[in-house]
């Protein structure tokens, strides 16, 4: 019988390679050339309640894409209450290797067959097969006809359907139905999570339909989990189990037998998946522009647990979000930053994951100066004692606000400075100074629709007579950018005992250069230096407060301020003034081949040491001096110029030689020295005659 799998091998071959394998239906059953027609299967006789159960064989004749011939086919199927369930007869069947398990429905007249999905090898290839009877029961069940539906995959690139006819009959009725037993498999689920479970009803009946009435020992299997018990003995036809699922998804068989005959029944076990998504944040107020939120994605299955590797998309609206994707970690987590945008409103960012969705919401808002924090360096002090006050501006996300002006106001005693404007921390420093009175002091902070109080206990204690300090004087100074300053204040101890005082200081740019702390016996004095390096980055107009406490120690209830506030501003630079003088001209007279020296001077009358270059135009000349000359302010140099008068010149030529000198500092600062030679002929003078008188004596 197996050697039926060859020859289905050889004609699904045949039909992949397109060789026309075309087999005649035999006439025994079906006339040359034909099939059967549903008018011709209605013909049969059709009982009104036909019973389908026991074994029945017959053939099968499949039509659809080819013609492949009439092979055998047999099967075993019991109907309880119009569930049909069974397996294929492997050892009489010719279409099929194996013996996949076989279910249905009946409604009394139509019924449907499906066998389960099963593998086999074909031509050396392993192919699934499922495969579907629809028809009608005939002959009060003896006889099942109908249609054959197969889908076969992985024997060619895309799923093979074939379609045929099928007839199939079971023996003879004997005259007692109990012969024909069957057995049903009836899950209470037809679909399982992994590893719940669920019961499973084991009904063993005769040809009857009716229940056994003896104990018949039953054994049950299954696939992809596990049948308990295993093995039991059914009393009065029906006995329930458990089907407990395995960790893996997929169809499940349950099988029960009992040698003779044998049900089964499919179970999907169906694998978890995303079934809920939360998404989360620790924040719903953000500022616009830079405000930044974690936004936190969890994602669950059917029971409540995490899941791994699952991926979620994120969208967003007035801001950005980063990753747009992400895969869950082993906690179902995964999270993503939001980014507001510049335009204040309603935000939102979005979680999808498996057509689940998820949104939380922000409030986006302009920052603004939102509130004020006065602090107080004591709470208590004594009556004309100092302490620091210390103001922090926040705006609605409590983060400081650089850059506004804050108004101070005191009562019992007085604040200095009485405004300032806050530094990149936010704050403003000030000292507050006790009067003389004991009381309850406020010190009030305003900026805007923003302020803040901070109460002082000005009271007196046994220490005042022993202890008290003076600190003077506060510094309000100009500085350009890079400039250091330095601040010279004067520590007096004015209590009546030595005592002991701790240096604090704060603000910006500032270095204490007096160690700390200082000991100074009652009414001595002490130098307190601080050193302020003016930022070269700082902005014309910013203003910086340093502010140096000194505290006693014998009682730190007594303190005393300075302030030494710096604002920055910036000069423009002017350039560095270049100048120069050049002398003498020179007017002299030369005779032909005469070769005459010209000396100059140059002098630098500018500011800064300057370079000069020479340049010499004119007839005759040789400039003897090197060039260019370096010459530091008000420095000098000789400058020499040699003429040689040609021979050949006339009396009369008149040379002129220039001599110019150029900054090169500022190139528009220039000054120029001539030389001019003229040329004169010497003729040679004529001869002179001395004319004496003639005297003649007479002797």
């Amino acid at each position: 019988m197996k050697s039926s799998m060859n020859k289905l091998a050889m004609l699904l071959s045949g039909l992949i390679l397109a060789s026309a394998w075309l087999l005649l239906v035999p006439a025994t059953l079906f006339a040359s050339g034909t099939t059967v027609s549903p008018a011709s299967q209605s013909a049969m006789t059709t009982d009104a309640s036909p019973i389908i159960s026991g074994t029945y064989q017959g053939t099968v004749a499949i039509t659809v894409p080819v013609q492949l011939g009439i092979l055998d086919m047999a099967f075993s199927i019991a109907d309880i209450e119009g569930v049909l369930t069974g397996a294929v007869s492997a050892d009489d069947t010719l279409v099929y290797a194996t013996a996949p398990a076989l279910y249905g429905t009946f409604d009394g007249i139509t019924f449907t067959i499906t066998s389960e999905v099963f593998e086999e090898v074909v031509s050396g290839r392993v192919v699934q097969r499922s495969f579907t009877l629809v028809g009608t029961a005939q002959e009060d069940g003896d006889i099942l006809q109908g249609l054959y539906t197969e889908t076969m995959t992985g024997f060619t690139p895309k799923p093979m359907v074939m379609e045929g006819i099928f007839m199939v009959t079971r023996p003879p009725r004997p005259t007692d139905f109990s012969a024909l037993s069957t057995i049903a498999v009836q899950p209470a689920a037809s679909a399982l999570w992994p590893n719940d479970s669920t019961p499973v009803t084991i009904r063993l009946s005769n040809g009857y339909r009716e229940p056994f009435t003896t104990t018949t020992p039953v054994t049950l299997t299954s696939s992809l989990g596990d049948m308990t018990p295993a093995l039991l003995d059914v009393a009065n036809g029906e006995a329930t189990v458990t089907f407990t699922a395995g960790d893996a998804p997929g169809t499940a068989t349950l099988i029960a037998t009992t040698g003779a005959f044998t049900g089964s029944a499919v179970i999907e076990i169906q694998a978890y998946s995303a079934a809920a998504l939360t998404l989360t944040t620790p924040v719903t107020l953000l500022p616009t522009g830079d405000g930044v939120a974690i936004v936190t994605a969890t994602v669950r299955d059917q029971i409540d647990q995490p899941v791994a590797g699952a991926m979620v998309d994120f969208a967003g609206t007035l801001g950005a979000v980063t990753p747009l994707s992400a895969t869950t970690d082993a906690s179902g987590v995964v999270t993503a930053t939001f980014t507001a945008g510049a335009m204040p409103g309603m935000a939102s960012v979005t979680a999808m994951c498996t057509g689940l969705n998820a949104e939380v919401s922000f409030q986006l808002q302009t920052p603004e100066v939102s509130e004020l924090a006065v602090q107080a360096g004591s709470l208590v002090m004594p009556p004309q004692a100092q302490t620091a006050i210390t103001v922090t501006v926040y705006d609605q996300f409590a983060r400081p606000v650089a850059g506004e002006v804050v108004s101070l106001f005191a009562s019992l005693g007085g604040v200095s400075p009485s405004s300032g404007v806050s530094n990149a921390a936010g704050q403003v420093i000030a000292s507050f100074t006790a009067g003389n009175l004991p009381g309850q002091a406020t010190i009030t902070a305003l900026t805007g629709y923003a302020s803040d109080s901070v109460t002082v206990q000005i009271e007196t204690s046994p220490l005042v007579e022993q202890s008290g300090v003076a600190f003077t004087p506060d510094h309000t100074a100009q500085a350009q950018p890079g400039e250091v300053l330095t601040f010279t204040h004067t520590l007096t101890n004015t209590g009546e005992v030595t005592d002991t005082f701790a240096l604090m200081l704060t603000g910006d740019w500032a270095t204490l250069l007096t160690a700390t702390p200082l000991t100074l016996t009652g009414g001595a004095t002490a130098t307190v230096q601080v050193e302020v390096t003016v930022s070269t980055a700082a902005i014309s107009g910013t203003v910086s407060s340093a502010a140096i406490t000194a505290t006693s120690q014998l009682d730190p209830a007594v303190y005393a301020v300075v302030v030494d506030a710096v604002t920055v501003y910036t000069v423009p630079v002017t350039p560095p003034h270049a100048g120069v003088i050049f002398t003498p001209d020179h007017n002299v007279q030369a005779q032909p081949g005469e070769v005459l020296t010209f000396t100059h001077t140059l002098t630098n009358t500018g500011e800064v040491t300057d370079t000069f270059a020479l340049m010499l135009t004119g007839d005759w000349a040789t400039l003897l001096t090197a060039m260019p000359l370096t010459l530091t302010a008000g420095a000098t140099a000789t400058v020499q110029v040699e003429v040689a008068v040609p021979s050949a010149a006339l009396s009369g030529t008149v040379g002129t030689t220039v001599i110019m000198a150029t900054s090169q500092l500022d190139p528009a600062v220039f000054v120029v020295v001539h030389n001019i030679i003229t040329v004169y002929t010497e003729y040679p003078s004529p001869k002179s005659y001395i004319f004496l008188p003639l005297v003649l004596r007479q002797h």
